[in-house]
């Protein structure tokens, strides 16, 4: 099994440091100018809009949370290396983190909460910088590609076909009037310095994350770790709603914008970036299932062949969805039992399910590795084939 390490360079290190030292603050403190010089030309890209362009462009708003915990990291659980699977999982929720936070922390508008001019195609919630959107697509895309293609020769093909997918993407949210170039521009630059943090301590990362999910005699303590760190990082964004997002109430004349071409319903403020912030519950339920999963399969349970992987993720995929959908059927009151409902109870079944529930469900239907926890580790030799994975005792 390839475990072999991987690091960033130098170069890509120091463009990182330069750009969380000077270009993302300064786009910051200009926020308010480039928001103004940049209303013209998403006005004249506006008028130019076509029907079809819009219509393909405007399905990327299914590319949010839910998308990322029941569908990515499904894919990723079960057609990833098992060494490399806690660290990609842990790194993605925990930018989910960031993004919501730094967007509760900068509080940019979105173009059509800005002026009336502008159309929001799809009018989606939160603060527009950092992109969600944006941000999700930069980092799965890349991370995947690197992960998955950086040994090979043609690699550099691949990152170039990754990075226009990544800046068209950034265009569709330009096109449909969502996002400002800066916002963009910012959400791309974080991304970028995230995976280069990632990969620049790959190892110490990657023993921590597997640390957190396997052999759970030796690293039940971990479920305590990160229940703290959770609710910790919980009880932060949470002050930041108390203290700025309570204080801080849409001005009318932006409502009046927002509203022109969305519901009535559609309120312009962070409430979306606070529910954001409950991927962490995701997180606790991840290691807890990954953990107390490893006390029943030894950690290579999915390595089988393709199409038991596919059958897989697609249960896992159906069943994640399912729950995300049914509980945004119950209905609120208010915004704590909207967070609850809508956020907090189904990341929280969708971590479990991942990482436990459906691996012994997936087990009794003999779609796993037939390897027991009983068994050291040491005591197998994994050979990979093309046709199929032959296990045998030393």
């Amino acid at each position: 099994m390839d475990n072999e390490l991987i690091k960033s360079g130098l170069l890509f290190q120091s463009i990182a440091v330069l750009l969380l030292v000077f270009i993302i603050p300064l786009q910051i403190t200009l926020q308010t100018p480039l928001m103004s010089m940049s209303s013209d030309m998403l006005i004249s890209l506006q008028d130019r809009r076509v029907e079809w362009l819009t219509w393909t462009f405007s399905s990327l708003k299914y590319l949010d949370e839910a998308f990322l915990y029941s569908a990515i990291i499904p894919l990723i659980v079960n057609f990833s290396e098992p060494m490399r699977v806690p660290k990609m999982v842990m790194f993605l929720t925990i930018s989910m983190y960031l993004c919501n936070i730094l967007a509760v922390i900068f509080q940019e508008y979105r173009p059509f909460w800005y002026t009336k001019d502008i159309k929001g195609e799809i009018c989606l919630n939160g603060y527009g910088n950092p992109s969600t959107q944006v941000m999700l697509a930069s980092l799965v895309l890349t991370t995947l590609a690197i992960e998955l293609f950086h040994k090979y020769k043609y690699r550099v093909a691949i990152y170039s076909v990754i990075i226009s997918i990544n800046l068209l993407i950034s265009f569709a949210f330009l096109y449909l009037g969502e996002n400002f170039p800066h916002q963009v521009l910012t959400s791309l630059f974080i991304s970028f310095i995230l995976i280069t943090f990632t990969f620049t301590f790959e190892k110490k990362l990657l023993k921590l994350a597997n640390k957190s999910c396997y052999n759970y005699k030796k690293h039940r303590v971990f479920i305590v770790k990160w229940y703290i760190v959770g609710m910790l990082l919980i009880a932060l964004i949470l002050a930041f709603d108390s203290l700025i997002l309570s204080y801080v109430k849409p001005d009318p004349k932006q409502i009046d914008f927002a509203v022109k071409h969305c519901s009535a319903n559609y309120m312009p403020d962070g409430s979306k970036n606070v529910k954001g912030c409950a991927c962490m519950f995701h997180l606790m339920a991840y290691v807890t299932g990954s953990l107390l999963l490893s006390n029943k399969l030894n950690m290579y349970w999915n390595i089988t062949t393709f199409w038991k992987r596919f059958i897989r993720f697609f249960l896992n995929m159906a069943g994640s969805y399912s729950i995300f959908i049914g509980f945004g059927y119950i209905p609120t009151y208010d915004s704590l039992t909207e967070s609850i409902f809508t956020a907090v109870v189904p990341l929280i079944i969708s971590g479990f399910l991942t990482s436990l529930l459906l691996p012994l469900l997936f087990t009794y239907m003999k779609l796993t590795n037939n390897i027991t926890s009983n068994i050291p580790k040491k005591d197998w030799k994994i050979l990979h084939s093309k046709k199929r994975l032959v296990i045998n005792k030393k």
